[in-house]
């Protein structure tokens, strides 16, 4: 998101959006979970909007069957009304579905949580109504249903901090709105298309620091160098210091000329800030060998 809002002098003019790739994994945006979380933000900002409503009508499942959908769409495409205000008719008992009971529930629910969180949204509250809504539907819970590896699990769950984390700190911006926020995160922007990705076209690569194993680059950025990322909590928890601190090492060692090492004095995690500390292997590197822009991280 710092890239897709950075702007930059080209060909004497100012371009917004520095290009980037990411290698060796999903565009953030592309990540399963994140769409589930931008389509519950598109159908609170415009119920109408059909494409997000079907992709989450019954995420979590809710009881809304594929028989049940098929009967309202079926109706939607013959009629022209819009599903939402068929699902408000069934959740009002206006429209009669004899034959699933457990859809009209779910549909009952759903159409009570979406007015709700418009609701929270038109007060102001942005961030704050999609960590309520996470709650609601207990997505954690659905996470951990569907995928049975622990670290995967981890890892889209932290996916859906990052998301809830870059709506708070897009808040933080005058005039910010939920509109613009969906806008950003699903229009076009600088990544580097794959038909392009083998040519010498100048972009960022963005990627792990495992991903960058047997790769070198003229500069390096090595960003969140803070305990409970680097080393992971989990890691710190279960004593696998000497493997954290191999991975810095790789990490180091990928840059052949330019390395900058740096962290956040807080971070965002559900969308509060958090104060936090500097990863302890920075305590290891000898002070002559860096070039400190923030004397203020060594003074303990």
């Amino acid at each position: 998101m710092a890239l897709m809002n950075a702007s930059w002098q080209k060909d004497g003019g100012w371009v917004r959006g520095i290009p980037y790739e990411v290698f060796g994994g999903l565009e953030f945006s592309e990540r399963g979970e994140i769409k589930d979380l931008l389509a519950y933000l598109r159908v609170i900002s415009n119920p109408l909007d059909q494409e997000a409503l079907l992709r989450i009508i019954n995420v979590p499942r809710r009881g809304v069957s594929d028989a049940f959908l098929d009967e309202l769409t079926q109706e939607n495409r013959t009629t022209a009304v819009p599903l939402w205000d068929l699902l408000k008719q069934v959740a009002a008992g206006t429209k009669p579905v004899p034959h699933h009971p457990k859809g009209v529930q779910g549909a009952r629910t759903f159409i009570n949580l979406i007015e709700t969180a418009a609701r929270k949204v038109a007060a102001g509250a942005l961030s704050e109504t999609l960590t309520w809504l996470l709650e609601q539907i207990n997505y954690k819970k659905a996470i951990e249903e569907e995928v049975k590896s622990d670290k995967m699990r981890e890892f889209k769950w932290e996916n859906v901090q990052e998301c809830v984390n870059g709506l708070a700190q897009y808040e933080q911006e005058a005039g910010a709105t939920l509109q613009q926020f969906i806008g950003q995160m699903t229009l076009a922007h600088p990544m580097i298309p794959s038909s392009v990705k083998q040519s010498q076209e100048d972009r960022v690569h963005l990627m792990t620091f495992h991903s960058a194993k047997g790769l070198e680059f003229p500069a390096c950025f090595l960003v969140g160098l803070e305990d409970g990322i680097l080393p992971h909590e989990k890691s710190m928890m279960q004593t696998g210091l000497e493997e954290e601190r191999r991975l810095l090492y790789v990490g180091i060692t990928r840059a052949r000329r330019f390395l900058t090492l740096s962290m956040a004095r807080s971070r965002m995690r559900m969308g509060k800030p958090y104060p936090t500390n500097p990863s302890r292997f920075l305590f290891e590197i000898p002070k002559h060998l860096f070039k400190v822009v923030d004397a203020k991280l060594f003074d303990s």
